[in-house]
């Protein structure tokens, strides 16, 4: 029977190779570019659903990276998180790839251990300050001041034209080295004015130093309630006064616009300056005033002469500071 298969299977070979023998003559020699085509195809298709697998990954990183990387370089933005459990200043600026001073910086944050659950912190997307543009102001000097091209500001901001800053418009200064500048300026006791530079980046946030003193001479009264030295009543001292002679020429304590000139009742004759950032000083008691309402005026510049006007005792300059409407201590806002 097995010999009988196999002679039946070699005769049905022979038939098919004689009756077919022409065809196998043609076709033969195609059979290995068939073959080695089948194998090519099926080698490529198997790689493709390797890359195919792969490069989303790939290349998704690598379109974030260049993504980033642009928008980095082109435009400052903010985005808003919400303090979780167990957050700190430190991991959160690890999650989001910032310098952890960049965010303490712009969020007013003073104590690093002082966050909350819920706390609202406005996150950027690179490292800098915020400064909001003073009257006066001109790119180029902001640009001097912080050390950074105004290239990269105007790129960091997206402004296309230099002229079009406004005062009061917050822009973004970019740079660790600035962070690291201002950071050491808050941090700061030093009377050296050592970071003399970056002074305008938080004028009247409490830095000693952003202020000059308008006179000099002995506080002969401080800031807090006292006895009102005329009329013997406990009242509150919104300022303090610093005792000089007569006519002793007074100073701007920082630059800003006249908001006020004269005389008013109990102060005597005053000037006001309004230092931008909701921040303004107060010049009282002067025996005159040399400057007017909206005249723009620079740190140090004379703008009234010490006296005794209004309710007062002797010669001597009133000095307030008030902050978003309040006043504050003014030895907080001076160089000690």
């Amino acid at each position: 029977m097995g010999n009988l298969f196999k002679k039946f299977r070699f005769c049905t070979v022979r038939h098919f190779l004689s009756r077919y023998k022409k065809e196998i003559c043609y076709f033969f020699p195609v059979v290995p570019l068939i073959v080695g085509g089948l194998i090519i195809t099926n080698c490529a298709s198997t790689n493709q659903e390797n890359i195919k697998i792969a490069s989303p990954v790939v290349q998704g990183t690598a379109v974030q990276a260049s993504s980033k990387v642009a928008s980095d370089e082109q435009k400052f933005y903010i985005q808003e998180y919400s303090v979780q459990p167990g957050d700190t200043l430190e991991g959160i600026a690890k999650k989001f790839n910032v310098n952890y001073q960049t965010i303490k910086l712009l969020n007013d944050i003073r104590d690093d251990s002082y966050l909350k659950i819920g706390q609202k912190l406005k996150i950027p997307n690179m490292n800098g300050v915020v400064y909001t543009v003073q009257p006066g102001d001109t790119l180029s000097e902001i640009c001097d001041i912080y050390g950074v091209s105004e290239e990269r500001i105007l790129k960091s901001n997206n402004i296309p034209n230099p002229q079009e800053l406004q005062i009061g418009q917050d822009i973004f200064i970019p740079g660790l080295d600035v962070v690291s500048e201002v950071e050491n300026k808050w941090t700061s006791s030093d009377n050296s004015n050592k970071y003399e530079r970056v002074a305008l980046a938080y004028r009247g946030r409490g830095f000693p130093g952003d202020f000059i003193w308008p006179v000099n001479g002995p506080i002969t009264s401080g800031f807090g309630w006292r006895i009102h030295p005329i009329f013997g009543t406990p009242e509150f001292h919104t300022g303090i006064d610093i005792g000089v002679p007569y006519g002793t020429p007074v100073r701007a304590a920082d630059r800003g616009i006249v908001t006020y000139a004269g005389w008013e009742h109990g102060y005597g004759e005053i000037v006001t300056i309004d230092h931008g950032d909701g921040i303004s000083t107060s010049y009282s008691h002067n025996s005159s005033i040399v400057v007017s309402v909206g005249q723009r005026v620079s740190q140090g510049q004379v703008i009234a002469y010490a006296g005794s006007t209004g309710w007062s005792t002797g010669p001597h300059v009133l000095f307030e500071v008030k902050v978003d409407g309040r006043y504050v201590n003014p030895l907080n806002y001076l160089p000690r």
